[in-house]
């Protein structure tokens, strides 16, 4: 095999009247059928009865009107309260399923809710869902060399990953085999070491649903130039969880 200088891999299976009436009967007039239309609308939610979409991570975007309007309200108030029972655990597995962010800044929700006799309460706990991916890096060199590996969770400012690893010709080691590897951004700091020289490249790779297995990422460093390359695994796209005005899923696999 023609080889040339470093060659490292690091691998992630990782929204008339006629007539008048004066300002206050209008007023009062425009409350109360506002008021009713309110109500008609809060009561023909709570007559739905929702089939439970069964992704694991449901965009906040994909849930129908009644149950994302409780999910804005708590977001921005800190919690959502209603003497009805709330729509959103009907929705979504609350125990299984968790909710994610519109953007890309990898937020993640469990959804909590408490109940007396007279009030439920929703409110949405930041959550981070676990996986089973690992990380591990490859010496396909023909020779001997040190590698060391700092491994950074972006999400959190964590350090998961610390240590200086001795590897052998076409050697395989995992890092830090006890880390739990969680669906945000990773960076990956490494410098290798052969023969007295060193170089060194950062890999960054990201874990979320859209992955599967997770995604294999290369790094190569050559003595003639620094270059990162990214060999991608199967991806998919869930399909999206969609409802139709009965609350049947159209689109979506159930609970």
């Amino acid at each position: 095999m023609n080889r040339r200088g470093f060659l490292t891999v690091i691998t992630v299976s990782v929204a008339g009247f006629a007539g008048c009436l004066d300002d206050t009967d209008a007023e009062s007039g425009n409350a109360e059928h506002g008021d009713s239309r309110e109500s008609t609308d809060t009561e023909r939610a709570h007559s739905v009865e929702y089939e439970q979409c069964g992704k694991r991570i449901i965009p906040i975007r994909e849930l129908p009107e009644p149950a994302k309007e409780e999910v804005m309200v708590a977001l921005e108030e800190g919690e959502y309260e209603s003497e009805e029972s709330a729509i959103l655990p009907n929705v979504l597995d609350i125990d299984e399923s968790y909710l994610s962010s519109d953007d890309d800044s990898f937020r993640f929700y469990r959804v909590v809710v408490e109940e007396d006799e007279a009030v439920t309460r929703l409110y949405l706990k930041s959550e981070y869902p676990s996986t089973s991916a690992t990380a591990s890096i490859s010496n396909a060199l023909e020779d001997d060399v040190t590698v060391d590996v700092h491994i950074g969770y972006e999400t959190t400012d964590e350090v998961l990953v610390s240590e200086t690893i001795e590897l052998k010709a076409d050697e395989e080691v995992e890092f830090n085999g006890d880390v739990e590897y969680r669906y945000g951004r990773y960076n990956a700091d490494l410098t290798v070491t052969k023969n007295g020289s060193e170089k060194s490249e950062t890999v960054s790779w990201t874990i979320n649903e859209h992955r599967e297995p997770y995604s294999n990422f290369i790094i190569q460093t050559f003595s003639e130039e620094d270059m990162l390359s990214k060999v991608g695994g199967v991806h998919y796209h869930p399909l999206p969880c969609e409802w139709n005005n009965d609350g049947k899923l159209v689109e979506g696999r159930t609970a």
